[in-house]
């Protein structure tokens, strides 16, 4: 047989048949699989969800409700460019890269 510990916790005694463990969970969560004993002793985690869809849906809600209350965009925030440095710092050593180019093939440098 192995142990099982809930997500809550508790403890209790599955039985192996056929090299599988089958067990009928009532909560959703991390759940631990124990099987053997002592130093052979074996962990496996693994989560598991409810067949309820409710709470097995995880697609992005237009509104977010906390406490009962509607969620509100934070006041003076707003969302900016994102402005990536290193295309910039790239153009500048491409840019200098060039020149160090020119400069050696004009023979300007010593």
């Amino acid at each position: 047989s192995a142990v099982l510990t809930e997500p809550g916790g508790g403890e209790r005694k599955v039985p192996i048949k056929d090299g599988r463990a089958v067990f009928l969970g009532q909560t959703a969560g991390f759940y631990t699989l124990t099987t053997g004993e002592g130093e052979a002793a074996e962990t496996t985690m693994f989560a598991a969800n409810l067949s309820d869809p409710k709470e097995s849906r995880i697609k992005p809600e237009p509104t977010l409700e906390v406490g009962g209350h509607e969620a509100t965009a934070v006041a003076g925030f707003e969302i900016g460019v994102r402005r990536e440095v290193w295309v910039y710092l790239l153009a500048a050593v491409v840019l200098v890269a060039g020149l160090e180019w020119l400069s050696y093939h004009r023979r300007v440098t010593v």
